[in-house]
């Protein structure tokens, strides 16, 4: 199951703008105090104090009903999303949660479900690496667990937006070989994939039927380079090629995985690179890169 931001806290929200108290369903909100009247002091005021009233320690709250935590943590984070730049809510509430084990990993869990989660209306990469910071560093987690929330905060961090594109190299399907960093094109897609993935093959449908995209590789604005990560697989030799226009290529030495250049958590994972290698859109779905190419023309056709 999968809840958004309840009826409550878009009143609260809308309360905050407007500077009126707050009354929540499923926790006890905190009162903002009078003295609070810009929005985003009030906002960062109600994330900082939301677990104020939430007894963490009652025996009865880690077999409560899911439903009424997940609607109470996903009502915070829209909260929190109101005042960008800071994960300071979430040190808040990981540090005030830490002492008690259970409810700590239904917080994580949902943490992880929301913020990372690739079709999760929340997700918020920003966050979810502020969320790994304090995994990372909290006393009363395991060494295993710390290890495993610094792994993966040390792969969240790699290829972020606006970064440049870690270089890696690739066979293709007639045994030449390629890199990335020569890929020349004013957009590259990378689609890094298995042909044994359903949700891959219907990536591939995706992106293989816009109209933008193709149009953009039959002028030479765009390339798509796709590469599959399983290596050099008699699934990849059998499987249907892609699209012809794509370079159809494969990580024969399995270097991108191994080598953990790119985080592989779930396939397919696509990447929407500038001319300068430089990365636009991480981890997006087809229809996210294919409305960014859209809008981009809009904006050249405007301006011509």
């Amino acid at each position: 199951m999968r809840v958004l931001p309840g009826f409550s806290i878009l009143f609260s929200c809308i309360m905050l703008m407007a500077g009126c108290p707050l009354r929540g369903q499923g926790i006890v909100l905190p009162e903002i105090p009078d003295s609070l009247v810009v929005p985003s002091e009030r906002a960062e005021y109600l994330a900082f104090h939301y677990w104020d009233n939430f007894d963490f320690g009652d025996a009865a709250l880690p077999d409560a009903p899911a439903d009424a935590l997940e609607q109470a943590f996903v009502d915070f984070l829209a909260v929190v999303q109101m005042i960008p730049g800071t994960y300071g809510p979430l040190d808040t509430l990981f540090c005030r949660a830490a002492t008690h084990p259970d409810m700590l990993g239904r917080f994580v869990s949902l943490g992880e479900k929301y913020l990372s989660e690739r079709y999760s209306p929340m997700r918020d990469e920003s966050l979810y690496i502020g969320m790994l910071r304090v995994l990372s560093g909290l006393p009363e987690l395991s060494a295993g667990e710390r290890g495993k929330a610094s792994f993966r905060l040390e792969m969240a961090l790699k290829n972020r937006p606006g970064s440049i594109a870690s270089d890696f190299g690739f066979m293709l399907r007639d045994g030449t070989g390629g890199r990335l960093g020569d890929v020349n094109a004013e957009y590259v897609v990378v689609f890094f994939y298995d042909p044994s993935c359903g949700d891959c093959l219907d990536a591939i449908s995706a992106l293989g039927s816009s109209a933008v995209l193709s149009g953009m590789l039959e002028r030479g604005e765009a390339a798509v380079l796709s590469v599959c990560v399983a290596g050099d697989t008699q699934s990849w030799r059998d499987s249907a090629a892609v699209p012809p226009k794509w370079i159809d290529a494969c990580d024969a030495a399995q270097s991108i995985l191994y080598g953990n250049l790119y985080e592989l958590r779930s396939l397919p994972v696509l990447y929407l690179l500038g001319e300068d290698g430089r990365v636009l859109l991480k981890d997006a779905l087809p229809g996210e890169i294919i409305g960014f190419l859209s809008s981009d023309l809009e904006s050249q056709a405007a301006s011509r």
